[in-house]
């Protein structure tokens, strides 16, 4: 239970982590041109969630590394500029989810809290910092217009951090940890791979959902209410995926995602609104769920750190000059609609091959 509870706050922190606005500028120069900062800040936070999943074997250390990943995110986000604090958090969100991944160890209950927790965090996590009482008034993405002076402080975000390690200390305290892993054991590539593929096919499949938007100025109950719905059907899905692990099934139902962009006018674009506000996040559950018995503690955190590090959030929070940004008019229906769709739905089911293949010949 203890260690439930410290994977639960770790993974959803994580993803939040993760996913917030990045801060944008040039880190280098050369003669292909600069390289942005934000995605170098992801990819070192992926490497970094790789490493630690990888490296850290003893379980003192896996629980010092979580204690100390959570309170640098939320020591950095009251004392830092945004500028420093988005990069910080998002590093130590890839500590954090790799050291999550040890505390997993190889208990597929463990695991599969992880994955819905995290899942939780990218598809909820904007609409938790909107709970914060300056975000009404100055949403994040306008918050770099805004004098330093008048920056709203994040309340939310710090607190979660507060109490993810505390969970930690929790653990720690009552030995919930688990055994250190046999280093004799050769790790399986598929073990590996396996969610790796998995992230890969949730990845696609968001791309195609509608930017979803949740007017959050309509006040903290409708807020609330709309986060408690969507946890609840991530954590049916991932219960579902537990009890009755087919991963085919989940790529069925990533693969009906990607086809409902096909109806994006009025009024089968409802259709498309519900699959990626609903269906998505629930099906990206049950698919980490059903794989929950094959990977490796290196491959569990770089298949949740992958769509969380490269993915924009399918549900959306609007408020200060709301709006919901409008699609381009199709010019080609072979170049603008049936090649881009076809791509994403062949990556969907190339993932879900690999998946199966890959998870016949683990143990």
């Amino acid at each position: 239970m203890r260690a439930t509870v410290a994977l639960v706050l770790s993974g959803f922190l994580a993803a939040v982590l993760l996913t917030r606005e990045p801060t944008t500028g040039v880190v280098a120069a050369g003669s292909i041109g600069g390289v942005d900062s934000g995605v170098v800040v992801l990819a070192g936070a992926v490497i970094a969630a790789g490493l630690v999943a990888a490296l850290v074997r003893r379980a003192a250390l896996a629980s010092a590394t979580g204690i100390g990943a959570a309170l640098t995110a939320g020591a950095s986000l009251l004392a830092a500029s945004p500028d420093m604090a988005v990069p910080i958090g998002t590093i130590a969100g890839g500590v954090l989810l790799g050291a999550a991944s040890v505390l997993a160890g190889a208990t597929s209950a463990r695991r599969a809290w992880l994955a819905a927790a995290t899942v939780g965090g990218l598809f909820v996590g904007g609409l938790v910092e909107s709970l914060d009482p300056g975000r009404r008034e100055v949403p994040g993405r306008y918050a770099e217009y805004v004098l330093a002076s008048e920056q709203p402080t994040p309340v939310v975000v710090p607190i979660v951090a507060a109490l993810t390690a505390v969970a930690w200390v929790w653990t720690t305290l009552r030995s919930d940890l688990p055994a250190a892993p046999d280093r004799r054991s050769t790790p399986i590539p598929g073990r590996v791979v396996v969610p790796i593929l998995a992230g890969t096919a949730v990845l696609a499949a968001a791309s195609t959902a509608a930017g979803v938007a949740i007017d959050v100025a309509a006040g903290p109950a409708w807020t609330i209410g709309s986060i408690v719905v969507l946890l609840a059907l991530i954590v049916l899905g991932a219960a579902l995926g537990r009890r009755w692990p087919r991963p085919s099934v989940g790529i069925g139902v990533l693969v009906l995602v990607c086809l409902t962009s096909l109806a994006d006018g009025p009024p089968w674009d409802n259709l498309w609104f519900v699959a990626g506000l609903l269906v998505l996040p629930a099906a990206a559950a049950f698919l980490f769920a059903s794989v929950v018995r094959t990977p490796t503690a290196t491959g569990w955190a770089l298949g949740l750190a992958v769509p969380l590090a490269v993915s924009v959030p399918a549900v959306r929070d609007v408020g200060w000059t709301a709006y919901t940004p409008l699609d381009a008019p199709t010019t080609s229906l072979l170049g603008d609609v049936v090649l881009p769709l076809g791509i994403v739905v062949g990556t969907v089911l190339v993932a879900g091959i690999g998946i199966a293949l890959l998870g016949r010949r683990a143990p």
